[in-house]
């Protein structure tokens, strides 16, 4: 049975969709790239550096976050977003 699997939309449609950071925990997150346009790095919200850091627990919450912003992302560009 084939699934009905909508297709990725590239990351040149998404990136005007994309926030700016997304938040894992205290000392995870990840933010745009200061020198690389549509590219994220590392970020401790905590100390303001690009040492992110955390147990497992604090990677797999980053990961839901991303997911979630990654899926608003696609249904804002599709515009399938309620403006108002």
């Amino acid at each position: 049975m084939a699934e009905n699997i909508t297709p990725r939309l590239d990351d040149d449609a998404l990136d005007p969709h994309l926030p700016d950071y997304v938040r894992g925990e205290k000392r995870l997150a990840m933010q745009r790239s200061d020198w690389l346009p549509s590219w994220f790095v590392p970020w401790s919200p905590r100390n303001d550096n690009q040492n992110a850091e955390g147990p497992w627990s604090h990677w797999v919450e980053l990961a839901k976050a991303i997911i979630a912003a990654d899926e608003k992302a696609h249904a804002a560009a599709r515009g399938e977003v309620n403006r108002g």
